[in-house]
């Protein structure tokens, strides 16, 4: 049996940070709504919904939220909640809401579904709104509270429960719609674009949450951790476990924060190292947990941080079977794919099998995730999708110093950057004469802003992409804006 997954969960975090970027101080509340659905009256009922629920409530206790848990609810329930927990907030406050359940985009919005939604016929797209949660308007609210820092974390996009086998069914088949980000504010999602998001691993994976759950509660317990960081950290270790499944999930985020937040204040601690003789790893200070649970987390932190074939056998050797094990297993999977050197059948264009199936959806990925929603201002993630030399907008073949460059000066005058891909829009044909690489078009909507200046409209995009080689790399890039309501440069 395949392993159980959810469609593209999303996870939105909404902060907007105000002053320093870092964790609120102690006179600040930091309160929490977590909302976990699994029994669904009249769509598709869920499995791991409320184990991601109760799983991040003990984790944001742990990190000095004040915690509200609201399981299985119908729409009145959930309107009440939501607003005894505003009543809650106070100016200067951190407020985190989670939901986890069924999601599902309407005309370019996104809707919660509570547990009593009933099931619409064919094109009942207003009922269901009406019925639903705008999860717009769920973030006006907690922002009227005037809490400084605003965390939405909605875990909702599991295959559309309104989609119907020949008819025209309600909303999107997969996940729900990029949300807009506004200036303070940074969106994750727990897959990428067009990708679905594991519940599990494999069959014998008996863990109450979500593999991208179970990764994020860890990370977040990590203290001195910037969410960027976290960010960054949960998409590797989330892909590693997927593939050793035989499935893409690259998680996406969208930062656009102007600071930095943690979820737990203090310096990072330093990675534990195994010891030779025993294989045993040191053990930091923290609150009692059974013995045996420690020493492995501790040891897979060692491992994870050396990230060598021996330090993953030391580990393995120690704690052959889990979950930890599994993770060890993929890692050690990685790294030999990563040292050894792709056969030649790799280099040339892909099989007649991916063309006619996974290629779209993989070029799709990069396009939305990687060239349109990944980190514009970070150096790292710009030098990992551009090859050494572009032939950058007529400029002939320049270096991939001068492509940076020009993207971050542009990320400079525009501090606010929004580009989602318009869904169909994109088309790619095969490069005869350089096997691997493919010229591909595409339109996305975009919105940029600085202040109360803002240009939002349609552009035009022309990407030559190479995928011979262990990640995808863009070797032309040209394009143009179709429409727009003011003045703004060029991606």
């Amino acid at each position: 049996m395949r392993p159980i997954f959810r469609c593209l969960a999303l996870m939105t975090l909404g902060l907007a940070i105000a002053g320093a970027g870092t964790a609120p101080a102690p006179a600040e509340g930091r309160h929490a709504l977590v909302i976990g659905i699994d029994a669904y009256r009249d769509i598709t009922p869920l499995q791991k919904a409320v184990g991601d629920a109760e799983a991040l409530k003990a984790t944001l206790e742990d990190l000095g939220f004040t915690v509200d848990l609201v399981l299985d609810a119908d729409r009145r329930a959930l309107n009440r909640a939501v607003s005894e927990f505003q009543s809650k907030l106070a100016p200067g406050d951190t407020a985190l809401i989670h939901f986890s359940g069924h999601g599902v985009e309407l005309d370019g919005q996104n809707y919660l579904l509570p547990a009593d939604i009933p099931s619409p016929k064919s094109g009942q797209q207003d009922f269901i709104k009406a019925e639903a949660i705008s999860l717009g308007d769920l973030m006006q609210r907690v922002a009227s509270s005037g809490a400084a820092t605003r965390i939405f974390i909605v875990d909702a996009c599991r295959d559309n429960p309104f989609a119907q086998a020949g008819s025209r069914g309600v909303g999107g088949t997969r996940g729900l719609t990029r949300v807009e980000a506004p200036a303070g504010t940074f969106v994750l999602y727990s897959a990428g674009y067009n990708q679905t998001a594991l519940d599990r691993l494999n069959d014998a994976d008996s863990e109450p949450t979500s593999v991208y759950t179970r990764v994020l509660t860890k990370k977040m317990a990590e203290p001195g951790r910037p969410l960027a960081e976290l960010a960054r950290d949960v998409r590797s270790d989330v892909e590693v476990l997927a593939k050793s499944a035989g499935h893409e999930q690259r998680p996406a985020y969208y930062d656009e924060l102007s600071g930095q937040f943690f979820f737990k204040d203090g310096a990072a601690a330093p990675q534990a190292l195994l010891e030779p003789a025993t294989g045993q790893p040191s053990t930091p200070q923290a609150a009692p947990v059974p013995q045996a649970s420690l020493n492995e987390r501790d040891a897979y932190d060692a491992a994870q941080g050396i990230n060598t074939a021996a330090a993953w056998h030391a580990f393995l050797k120690r704690f052959p079977s889990g979950f930890y094990a599994d993770m060890a297993h993929a890692a050690l999977d990685k790294i030999a794919r990563e040292e050894a050197p792709p056969p030649p059948s790799q280099l040339l264009t892909p099989s007649p099998a991916e063309s006619a199936g996974n290629l779209r959806q993989r070029l799709e990925a990069f396009v939305a995730n990687d060239y349109l929603g990944g980190d514009l201002r970070s150096i790292a993630h710009l030098e990992s999708i551009y090859a050494a030399q572009v032939d950058y907008w007529g400029k002939g073949r320049v270096p991939v110093a001068t492509v940076i460059a020009e993207k971050l000066a542009y990320a400079r005058k525009w501090p606010s950057l929004n580009y989602a891909l318009k869904p169909g829009s994109l088309s790619f044909e095969p490069i005869e004469d350089s096997p691997g690489s493919f010229r591909i078009q595409f339109q996305y909507d975009f919105r940029v802003a600085k202040g109360a200046k803002a240009v939002e409209g349609t552009g035009q995009g022309n990407i030559v992409v190479d995928i011979s080689g262990p990640s995808p790399r863009i070797t032309s890039e040209s394009g143009g804006v179709l429409t727009r309501n003011g003045t703004a440069g060029r991606r």
